[in-house]
Parts: structure tokens; sequence; C-alpha cells
């Protein structure tokens, strides 16, 4: 399966589909599988990296699923979950720590632009508090989990994302409580699963992640 969508783009190119549009394209293929194919909601699991990780949390959120039953559940890898700047102004903050180890260190480069882009005409200001977004944010007011199905979060110790992520996970426990689990490899730079040299963070994310869906029901996960 490989469901259509469309690619964010802003300037110097030409501006298109900013934020709201993934979460009209995201659904199609969760909806295909429930209402095409006959996949029971409970079967299935939503997981995204980085950028994608932020989708999977938006989809989740969505009113876009309005699924018949509970999802099965939700893996989050080094999700980029504040689009804002909360988390990266601190001072002492991640952003500021591992800006010189990690490969997703300049604020100003690419990470720039895709806020830009993905902000549209909305403007950078919806990126602080937009639930959808930054749910990851340092602002108080932002968000709860308590509809959210079993969450497994995976995060490096040395990425600049770090705080945002550990804000995520404070969040997501005070309103999942043992439905969520959270796996860090102390050392771990941004999306260290995707490398396979990263060893052996990256196997042990793996088992962790698998001894998590077997303890959901999943066999041989």
């Amino acid at each position: 399966m490989e469901p259509r969508y469309r690619l964010v783009s802003g300037a110097p190119f030409k501006p298109a589909h900013p934020f709201l549009t993934q979460l009209l394209d995201a659904p199609a293929g969760y909806n295909y599988l429930v209402n095409v194919v006959g996949f029971a909601p409970e079967n299935i699991f939503i997981s995204g990296d980085s950028a994608g990780g932020n989708l999977a949390h938006a989809l989740t959120r969505g009113e876009g699923l309005k699924p018949p039953g509970p999802l099965g559940g939700l893996i989050l890898l080094s999700p980029w979950i504040d689009l804002g700047t909360t988390n990266e102004s601190l001072p002492d903050g991640s952003a500021t720590k591992f800006i010189g180890t990690d490969y997703i260190g300049d604020r100003n480069g690419d990470a720039m632009y895709a806020k830009a882009a993905f902000s549209g005409l909305h403007g950078l200001g919806i990126l602080e508090t937009n639930s959808y977004i930054s749910p990851g944010s340092l602002d108080p007011g932002l968000v709860d989990f308590k509809k959210f199905p079993p969450t497994i979060i995976v995060a490096g110790g040395a990425e600049v994302l770090y705080d945002s992520i550990v804000t995520l996970k404070e969040r997501m426990a005070r309103d999942l409580g043992d439905k969520l689990r959270y796996f860090e490899a102390p050392d771990g730079v941004h999306d260290f699963m995707i490398f396979g040299w990263h060893e052996p963070e990256r196997t042990n994310a793996l088992k962790e992640i698998n001894k998590w869906m077997q303890s959901l029901g999943v066999e041989k996960a």
C-alpha cells in the first residue's frame, strides 16, 4: 500500500501544502486499512521517526481517524515534537549542549526552512502553542493524552531534541501511566536507529520495542 501524499515547500521554492495538508493526507492510509481492507484498529500501530514522529502524533490526536475502537499503539522514535522555540532557547538545554556533536544542530539551516514552509501563511507563531504541531512545547497550557493508545517513545540521550522529547514523555506519563514506555540510549544522536553502525544502542532500542509490543499481545513482534 502506498498512500498518496503531498510534500510541503516554501521560499525560495513555490510555497505549497503547509500545515493541515498533512492531517488531510495522512488518515487516508489508516482509513483504507480499516474501512476497505477490514483491519481492526487494535491491530494497527502508528509509528514515525523525527518529523515523521510529529506526524504520527498528530495523526493519532487528529479527528481524521475516529476509529471504531482503540489503536494498537503509537511508536515515536526521536520525534521532532516541538517545532517552536521554547526548548531550543534554554541556555543550558540539549539544543545548545549537543549542537556540536549531533548532526542536526543547525537551527538556522534546514530546520528553519522546514519550520517556515510548514507553518506557511499561519506564520511561525503557530509552532509555539499548537497541540498538533508542538505537544513537547514548554507552554504549560498544552495538550492532554488521556485518549491516546499505549505508546513507546525512543530518544537519544545526546540529541538536540532531547529536552522536548522528555517534556513530551512527562506529559504523556501523567495521563497514560503504565501505558507509556520510554527508552533512552544514553549516547544516542538524533534518530540513531536509522544508523546500522550505532550499536549497541540501535539493537537495544529494537529489543525494547519488541518487548513492549509483546507485552501488548503482539506475537513475534
